[in-house]
């Protein structure tokens, strides 16, 4: 079987592509998915296939939709459970999983190459579940930025100017997709429109949040305004030689409340981008528990903030998967 979230919802066994009903039973399905291998409460799935608000006979129609699936889902995958249902799923069938497990050990390619589309794309979901669809599209983004960066690297400047235009177009206050922009433009012999996409950054970071640039991409202005020689390629593969990066990504480890899932999933965010800050890295992190740490020396470091991070997150609900 072959679970798959990462574009419109679609279960396979085998070639074939089973029937999944209609858009309430096919969101039942996605949250249930969303929450793989933990009970679901019936308050939670009621909330985010309803996110309208509820009919009366919500609780009797969610018995509906579970009894299909179960007609159509292998035997024995579908449990109901005092609190709610839980859907098992073995590792590798579903692809957030999958999607998940190459990016923690930066295989990005492969992992970008499982996205079909937006997140259960096509189906209207509560508040839970989108902020959980949330999530998932700020880790795509994240791990689309760390592929380009990769790209960067690798020299591939001129080729990249394209996708990352269409990228800023769709993405105006990423600033670190509006930075690589300017760094391919330039390493590209095109500095005035380098320059150019800053001043567009700048104007649209104030009109929309009343906010500057950040730290990052002021520096790169400047860098460009002096024609910087670290700013070459040359230079930068010379830093990615020397440099240790690493990867996480924090989930919670228990089903609760969904508000206070996320305020832990913050806190813990917080806390394991200051441990990773005190041991020397310069830390990246969107939304969603995503942090890229890069370390300018050998993987000692990183390993040794590896295991800090596990010790710190140990007592809390809140686990990393951690790739060097």
């Amino acid at each position: 079987m072959e679970y798959r979230l990462l574009g419109p919802i679609e279960v396979l066994d085998g070639e074939r592509r089973l029937p999944l009903g209609g858009p309430k039973q096919r969101a039942l399905l996605a949250v249930l998915l969303l929450g793989a291998n933990r009970v679901v409460p019936r308050g939670e799935l009621v909330e985010a296939v309803w996110p309208e608000g509820p009919p009366p006979t919500a609780a009797t129609a969610v018995q509906v939709y579970v009894s299909r699936l179960r007609k159509t889902l292998p035997e024995g995958v579908l449990e109901t459970r005092p609190a709610g249902y839980i859907l098992h799923v073995d590792p590798g069938q579903l692809d957030l999983e999958r999607f998940e497990r190459l990016a923690n050990e930066a295989r990005l390619r492969e992992a970008l190459a499982l996205w079909r589309g937006s997140p259960v794309e096509g189906i209207e979901l509560g508040v839970w579940a989108r902020a959980e669809v949330h999530r998932l599209a700020e880790l795509h983004a994240a791990v689309l930025e760390d592929r380009i960066e990769a790209d960067l690297a690798l020299g591939r400047d001129a080729e990249l100017v394209g996708e990352l235009e269409g990228l800023v177009a769709r993405h105006p206050l990423r600033e670190r997709l509006r930075g690589q922009l300017m760094l391919a433009l330039y390493r590209a012999g095109r500095q005035a429109e380098a320059l150019e996409q800053y001043r567009v950054a700048r104007s649209v970071l104030l009109d929309e949040l009343g906010l500057e640039p950040d730290a990052a991409l002021r520096r790169l202005h400047g860098a460009i305004l002096r024609q910087e020689p670290g700013l070459q390629r040359q230079e930068a593969e010379a830093l990615r030689m020397q440099a240790t990066v690493l990867f996480a990504i924090l989930t919670p480890t228990a089903a609760g409340d969904p508000a206070e899932v996320r305020e832990a999933l913050a806190k813990a965010t917080e806390a394991v981008s200051s441990q990773l800050r005190e041991a020397g890295a310069e830390v990246q992190h969107g939304l969603a528990g995503a942090l890229l740490a890069r370390f300018d020396g050998d993987a000692n470091d990183a390993l040794a903030a590896a295991g800090a991070v596990g010790d710190r997150l140990a007592p809390s609900s809140v686990r990393a998967r951690i790739g060097i």
